[in-house]
C-alpha cells in the first residue's frame, strides 16, 4: 500500500508538472506566435519557460529536502492557481503578451518544482546504490509524463484556434489538482521523509548551494555526463522551438496537434514497454543507452527539420518519442543511481539545472539568427529556421560522438571509480 502511494504521488506530480510546462511552452507559444507573428515574443515566452525549469531546479531540490515534498508542491501549485485565476480577470485590461509571460513564469516555476519532487520522491529507490530499483520506479512515472505531453496538442484539436483564456483555465485547473494531490498524500509522504532523516527535519542544516555543485564535480561519471546533458538538452530544445513555426508553414494547427498527439501516444507505448522490461540499470550502462538514443534522435531531428511533409514529420516524431522514455530514465539513473536517499531532492534539482542551464541561451539564437522578413505574407524566414533546426541536430550528433569517444578512452577508469564509490 505504501509503495502504491509513493508511485501515485510521484506519477501525479509528474503528470501535473509536465502538463503545466507543455501548456506554457507549446500551447501558449502557439497562441503568441499566431496573435503577434513575432519570433521575439514566441522565443521570449520559451526563454521564460526554460529559465524557470533550469534556475529553479536546485532551489526547489534544496527546499524539498528541507521542508518536505508535499508542503512545497502544494505551495507552488496554490501560487500558480491564484495567478491564473487573477489573469483570467485581467484579460480585458492588461496586454495579452504581459499576461502570458507572467503566467509562464509562475506555471513553469511550479512545473520545475513538481519535476524535482516527482523523481526524488522517497521510496522510488529502495536503498543506496540500487540503480536497478531506481530505474524501475522512474520507468513507472514516465508513463504519467508521456500522458501529460498529449494534453496541449489535443487542445489544439478541441480548441482551434486555441485562445489565451483556454490556456489559463487549464493551467488553473491543473494547479488546483496538484494542490489536492499534495494534501491527500501529505501524511504518508511526510512520514516516509521523516524515516530517512530529511535534512532540516531533525535539526540538521540543509546542504548549501555551493556544496550541491561539489556533488557533481567530484563524481567520476557526472564529470563527463553533466556537460553532455547540458549540450544535448539545449540542442533538442532549440530544435523543438524552431520546428513549430516550420511545421506551421506547411500544415495547420490541427495537423500539428494531431502529429504531437500521435507522437505522445507512441511515447506512452515506449514508457509501458520500458516499465514492462524492468531493465537492471547500472550507471555506466544507462549512460551508454542515453548516448545511443540521443544519437538516433539527432538523425530524426534532422529529418524533421528538412521535410515539408506532415506525414514524414509525424513518422519521425513518433519514432523519436517511442525511444524518449528510455532516454529520460537512463539520464535520471546516471544522475541518481548511487545517491544517498536523503540527498535525492538536492541531486534531482542539480539534474534539472544541468539539463536546462544552456537551453535559454540556445533559444536566444532563434530571433537573432532568424529576424522577421520585411516583405511577403509570412514574417518568419522558414529556410533560416530550417538551418537552425538542422544545425541543432548536427550539434547533438557531434556532442554525442565526442562523448562516446571519451567513454571509449576513459571507460575502464570510470568503472574502477564506480566500484570504489560503491
Amino acid at each position: 500500500m505504501y509503495r502504491f502511494s509513493i508511485i501515485s504521488f510521484a506519477a501525479g506530480s509528474q503528470l501535473i508538472g509536465v502538463s503545466l510546462y507543455v501548456m506554457c511552452s507549446f500551447a501558449m507559444g502557439v497562441v503568441l506566435l499566431r496573435e503577434t507573428q513575432s519570433l521575439w515574443v514566441y522565443s521570449g515566452n520559451a526563454l521564460i519557460c526554460t529559465a524557470m525549469m533550469s534556475l529553479m531546479g536546485p532551489i526547489f531540490g534544496n527546499l524539498s529536502d528541507r521542508f518536505g515534498r508535499t508542503i512545497l508542491s502544494g505551495i507552488v501549485a496554490a501560487v500558480s492557481a491564484i495567478w491564473a485565476a487573477i489573469a483570467l480577470l485581467l484579460l480585458d485590461t492588461v496586454p495579452m503578451v504581459l499576461i502570458a509571460m507572467i503566467t509562464s513564469f509562475f506555471a513553469c516555476a511550479a512545473a520545475s518544482c513538481l519535476g524535482v519532487v516527482s523523481i526524488s520522491t522517497p521510496g522510488l529507490q529502495a536503498k543506496r546504490g540500487d540503480s536497478g530499483t531506481t530505474g524501475s520506479g522512474l520507468g513507472k512515472i514516465q508513463v504519467a509524463e508521456q500522458v501529460a505531453r498529449i494534453a496541449a496538442p489535443l487542445l489544439l484539436l478541441v480548441y482551434s484556434p486555441l485562445s489565451l483564456q483556454a490556456v489559463l483555465i487549464f493551467i488553473c485547473a491543473f494547479s488546483v489538482i496538484e494542490l489536492l494531490i499534495s494534501m491527500h498524500f501529505y501524511g504518508q509522504i511526510s512520514a516516509l521523509e521523516r524515516s530517512i532523516s530529511v535534512p532540516g527535519s531533525a535539526g540538521q542544516k540543509p546542504v548549501r548551494m555551493r556544496d550541491m555543485l561539489k556533488l557533481a564535480i567530484t563524481d567520476p561519471v557526472l564529470k563527463i555526463f553533466a556537460p553532455y546533458l547540458a549540450i544535448s538538452t539545449a540542442c533538442v530544445e532549440l530544435a523543438v522551438i524552431t520546428l513549430t513555426p516550420i511545421v506551421l508553414s506547411f500544415a495547420t494547427e490541427s495537423q500539428l496537434g494531431l502529429a504531437f498527439s500521435l507522437a505522445n501516444a507512441s511515447a506512452i507505448a515506449g514508457s509501458l514497454l520500458l516499465s514492462r522490461q524492468r531493465p537492471e540499470w547500472t550507471r555506466f550502462s544507462a549512460l551508454k543507452a542515453f548516448l545511443i538514443i540521443e544519437g538516433v534522435g539527432s538523425i530524426l531531428i534532422g529529418i524533421e527539420a528538412l521535410t515539408s511533409s506532415i506525414v514524414v514529420f509525424t513518422a519521425a516524431l513518433m519514432a523519436g518519442f517511442l525511444i524518449m522514455p528510455t532516454s529520460l530514465v537512463a539520464a535520471q539513473v546516471v544522475w541518481l543511481g548511487d545517491a544517498p536517499r536523503d540527498q535525492q531532492g538536492i541531486l534531482s534539482g542539480l539534474e534539472r539545472f544541468a539539463s536546462w542551464c544552456l537551453v535559454p541561451f540556445a533559444i536566444l539564437l532563434g530571433p537573432l539568427l532568424a529576424p522577421p522578413l520585411e516583405t511577403g505574407e509570412t514574417l518568419l524566414d522558414i529556410e533560416v529556421l530550417r538551418t537552425i533546426a538542422f544545425g541543432a541536430a548536427f550539434g547533438l550528433f557531434a556532442s554525442t560522438l565526442v562523448t562516446w569517444l571519451l567513454l571509449i578512452t576513459f571507460g575502464s577508469k570510470l568503472r574502477l571509480d564506480l566500484r570504489e564509490v560503491r
